[in-house]
């Protein structure tokens, strides 16, 4: 009978951070090195957040900057990361997304970025208010 969790099953299972390429951001220098630690040993590959590589942007806090990436690259709360590690598995970046209305991405000019935040100012107070 199957089990997923059969020694036989156990040794095809992928780590968390099969191909992902993480870039930790608005963290301590300490907590940064352990969190690209744990990365690593979890199949990650640490980049910079402008790496063509890139594929997550680990941020620390849900602050107001603007990021400058491509739809591709997953902007993601340090829960996601915590949250992959705990379960074994790549946690789903849906549920942990950096608020939308604080990322500008390169599709898109910085007018329309601007325009996007000043559209958005009150959903943008409105998430800060909340945390």
């Amino acid at each position: 009978s199957f089990v997923a969790t059969n020694e036989e099953m156990v040794r095809y299972k992928q780590v968390p951070f099969y191909k992902c390429c993480l870039s930790f951001h608005n963290f301590m220098d300490e907590e940064r090195q352990r969190m690209e630690g744990i990365a690593a040993s979890n199949g990650a590959v640490c980049v910079s957040a402008n790496h063509e590589a890139c594929t997550h942007i680990v941020v620390a806090v849900d602050s107001a900057e603007l990021f400058n990436c491509t739809p591709r690259i997953h902007v993601v709360k340090q829960e996601w990361f915590w949250e992959s590690v705990a379960l074994a598995a790549c946690a789903d970046e849906s549920l942990y997304l950096l608020n939308k209305v604080l990322l500008c991405c390169l599709h898109i000019t910085a007018v329309q970025c601007q325009m996007l935040l000043c559209r958005n100012k009150v959903d943008l107070l409105t998430a800060q208010d909340r945390d």
